[in-house]
């Protein structure tokens, strides 16, 4: 395991046209159905990015790559254009997990019980799959990884976004060729940067460009990699987690080697918000149910409350236990221009404050005087720990 610092985020808002968006499966059913010709596309594309060339793939490569693209987000591919599948009307034809949803006030023990069990049959297979990389630092081959991690890398983000009351991102096959790039750099050079010059081992333009936009990681892959850009520590302004969790996220980028990893995150934006966070805003960790532990998160990891467009300046927190007592905690500065605007705070309270492991730990979250536009805003919620 390497150090935190081996992880690096991003430090500004950049955007560019939409791409399409939209649910996806989990680590199973579809996933498993991928076609042979939809494979051997990907395998096509993502090999010829090691070195140069360029020329026509043609109509079928490209229909059999709009093929994979919808079986790993979980909607009807377009094989006339070979393009990426229009977003879906309504979450009913969107894909079918993780189909959890936020907790929000729901408290009940059915909601316990299915919780857990899409930690148990979902998320733990999907941070179980493994990453085999076909490239080579040394011939500067990108390589592929396999359809199915790319699948669970994606489930993973959604899952985490579910969580926290966002919309699901679908995988975008153009920004994960760059970012499967980006990765190889990392992990050619053994070092970490958003600007990587051209001196740099398996240098390309592509990856270059990939990096400056992704969330990158050395020591980390798959989906250990994501779970280390949420809890990012070592990283007090959370950018990791602020790019994971913003609202207009529509699709990201995957690249992994065995050793390194790049999300590309900046660029494609829904127009605005949705209204279910204008509502109710952006948790972490998130309200209601929540396996504790180092796969979601845990109540010393740093809580954060995002708002699109929030002026937290005058913004206060308190935390309560499940007893009513206050605790104590200890504000984290952070700059605005990463994902939404974002106020961070951390327990200072000692655990036995707190803590009633292995039973649930609950908590009391209210926030004030947050100002969004001409409004001042208050929210509250609770959140549950629950050993899974």
């Amino acid at each position: 395991m390497v150090t935190p610092q081996d992880i690096e985020g991003l430090g500004s808002n950049m955007e560019d046209s939409a791409s399409s968006g939209s649910k996806r499966p989990g680590p199973g059913g579809r996933l498993r159905a991928v076609s042979a010709v939809a494979l051997l596309a990907l395998s096509a594309a993502l090999a010829g990015c090691g070195g140069g060339g360029g020329g026509g793939g043609g109509g079928g490569a490209d229909a059999s790559a709009a093929l994979l693209l919808a079986t790993i987000n979980g909607r009807p591919a377009d094989a006339g254009s070979g393009a990426a599948p229009a977003a879906p009307s309504s979450a009913t034809d969107a894909g079918t997990t993780p189909t959890l949803g936020p907790s929000g006030t729901d408290l009940s023990p059915a909601r316990r019980a299915a919780m857990l069990e899409v930690f148990r049959t979902q998320l733990i297979p999907a941070f179980d799959e493994p990453v085999v990389w076909t490239g080579s630092t040394a011939s500067c081959l990108a390589g592929q990884t396999s359809p199915e991690l790319k699948a669970a890398e994606l489930f993973v983000i959604n899952y985490y976004r579910e969580l926290a009351g966002l919309p699901a991102v679908s995988l975008h096959l153009e920004n994960s060729i760059g970012a499967q790039q980006a990765a190889l750099m990392m992990r050619a050079e053994g070092a970490l940067s958003h600007e990587p010059p051209p001196s740099w081992a398996c240098y390309t333009p592509a990856g270059a460009l990939a990096a400056a936009r992704s969330n990158i990681a050395l020591g980390y892959t798959g989906a250990a990699a994501l779970q280390a850009y949420m809890e990012d520590e070592g990283h007090p302004q959370l950018g990791h987690r602020r790019w994971l969790l913003y609202s207009r996220l529509r699709d990201v980028g995957l690249g992994d080697t065995e050793s390194s990893n790049a999300v590309w995150v900046v660029g494609t934006s829904l127009p605005g918000a949705p209204a279910e966070v204008l509502a109710r805003g952006i948790p972490w960790p998130p309200s209601g149910f929540v396996p504790i532990g180092d796969r979601v998160v845990r109540p010393t990891s740093l809580w954060s409350f995002g708002y699109p467009g929030a002026d937290f300046t005058g913004a206060s927190v308190a935390m309560a236990n499940d007893r009513g007592a206050p605790l104590a905690i200890s504000y984290q500065a952070l700059q605005p221009g990463t994902g939404d605007e974002t106020i961070a705070w951390s327990l200072a309270s000692p655990e036995g404050e707190w803590s009633r492991l292995p039973a649930d730990t609950r908590f009391s979250v209210s926030l004030g005087n947050v100002r969004v536009g001409s409004e001042m805003r208050s929210f509250r919620y609770d959140v549950v720990f629950v050993t899974p």
